[in-house]
């Protein structure tokens, strides 16, 4: 496995993978994380080359293989943790819109 691809970990290929999860579907995920069916599949394929296994079978309607079921409780605890671990400050710094500067 390369350097880049071992540090390549990205935060949205674990939510995506979960989401596709809970909405049963790719399409129905990206529609609720407000992206492209084609970028949810392109971030679990991102994410399954990363891990060296395969999430979902082939089958419709989506299932997840074996070690996607094992792998499915440590994305959830990933991010439970991270997402726990931000400050409410850090959350209203995104909420909120910067306040530009004016010259004077």
């Amino acid at each position: 496995m390369s350097q880049k691809r071992m540090y390549g970990l990205r935060f949205i290929w674990l939510q995506t993978f979960l989401a596709v999860i809970e909405q049963k579907g790719f399409s129905a995920a990206a529609e609720v994380m407000g992206f492209d069916q084609s970028s949810a599949t392109r971030y679990v394929k991102e994410l399954e080359l990363w891990l060296g296994m395969v999430l979902f079978s082939c089958r419709s309607p989506i299932l997840l293989t074996e070690e996607g079921a094992k792998f499915k409780e440590v994305a959830e605890q990933v991010v439970t943790q991270l997402e726990s671990s931000r400050t409410a400050q850090a959350v209203d710094r995104k909420m909120k819109p910067k306040a530009r500067k004016t010259k004077t």
